[in-house]
């Protein structure tokens, strides 16, 4: 484990982004448990298959393309598990599931299509205003939007895991003050479901929502709104 950085350029034509290449790397393929950083390269960094790294950091003017692959971060050891002050492009999904708590800093260009956060017991935090242009699934652990940044998830959010039965708490959302959007005029699917093992914690701020759905009527699926306004502005029609 330690820090690799993107370097970019080895072989001819698309070689050059191509994220398998040793040559591409300051120490070789990165994997788990390292600090991966994509610094502003004549070379962007394109992933050609899903990995496991510790940690991930895009630079100012650092790229990457996440070409429709995962990348799962199991902790690296340093205070943002993922941040990002380039630019993400192409489609690039994350899972958080290490056994230390977090930051997640989304400030740059692009977005996180799917975020995951499973790891029972630990928090991952959000560091400044984060938009996910696909689904927010917390199957186990805590997502916290922190300094009442604002959450925008423009698919599907999931909290809880109705096959699995979880106890109470499992998994959380708290939204503390901040502005909310799930899934604001989605119809394919609910806006907000919370699962057996899952809370919603509202909090304060704002919230739209395109459908809200809680499982079962169990005891152990629970959600409080924010007393703030809550706004439904659709509903689940498949």
């Amino acid at each position: 484990m330690g820090t690799v950085t993107w370097v970019g350029g080895d072989g001819t034509g698309d070689e050059q982004t191509d994220s398998s290449r040793a040559g591409n790397w300051s120490g070789g393929v990165p994997g788990s448990g390292d600090e991966v950083v994509i610094p502003n390269t004549t070379h962007e960094c394109r992933l050609v298959t899903s990995y496991t790294w510790g940690s991930l950091e895009i630079e100012t003017s650092g790229e990457i393309d996440g070409n429709g692959k995962t990348i799962t971060l199991d902790d690296g050891g340093v205070a943002a598990v993922f941040s990002n002050l380039g630019t993400i492009t192409g489609i690039l999904d994350i899972k958080c599931n290490g056994a230390t708590g977090r930051n997640i800093y989304e400030a740059g260009a692009g977005s996180i299509r799917n975020l995951e956060i499973d790891r029972a017991g630990q928090e991952f935090t959000l560091t400044f205003h984060t938009t996910l242009d696909g689904d927010l699934t917390i199957t186990a652990g805590e997502l916290d939007t922190g300094a009442d940044w604002n959450l925008t998830v423009t698919g599907k959010t999931t909290i809880g895991e109705a096959a699995a039965a979880p106890s109470a708490n499992t998994a959380v959302l708290d939204c503390n003050a901040s502005a909310c959007s799930f899934g604001s005029l989605l119809t394919a699917n609910y806006g907000l479901q919370i699962q057996t093992g899952g809370t919603f914690t509202g909090g304060t701020g704002d919230h739209t929502m395109g459908s809200f759905c809680m499982d079962n009527n169990h005891a152990d699926c629970r959600a409080t709104l924010s007393s703030g306004d809550t706004t439904i502005n659709s509903e689940k029609s498949s």
